[in-house]
């Protein structure tokens, strides 16, 4: 009976050790959230390094309380930035992951607008 809870125990912790290692591993992502009281246009995310862009993404329109899921490229060594427009046309942008490696991790981002209504970006 003993051996029987011991090998039970065992598994289980095998288990719960292999899904903890699994889900660490998997592959970075960006994840863009509006909040505000209006649609972002024109949304695109820039992988950049200190001379060029290297990679443009278009996204198009993330609408109110949406959210856009972005799966990070780690190979390229760069800093990403996210650029948008509001209604007005007027453009937006922010360095929402400093620097891309290998192993990095993912990064949230929520955009609302502050008490005088111009968007901010706000990262966790």
């Amino acid at each position: 009976m003993k051996k029987n809870f011991r090998k039970t125990i065992f598994i289980i912790l095998l288990l719960l050790n292999l899904n903890i290692m699994c889900s660490c591993s998997g592959t970075p992502k960006l994840t863009i959230k509006n909040v505000s009281d209006e649609e972002i246009l024109k949304v695109r995310i820039e992988y950049n390094n200190s001379i060029e862009t290297i990679k443009s993404i278009d996204i198009g329109t993330i609408k109110i309380n949406d959210v856009f899921v972005h799966e990070i490229d780690e190979k390229m060594e760069s800093s990403i930035k996210l650029i948008f427009y509001d209604s007005l046309d007027k453009r937006y942008e922010e360095i929402v992951v400093g620097y891309v490696y290998q192993g990095v991790s993912g990064e949230n981002v929520t955009i609302k607008k502050n008490s005088e209504g111009k968007f901010i970006f706000e990262q966790k």
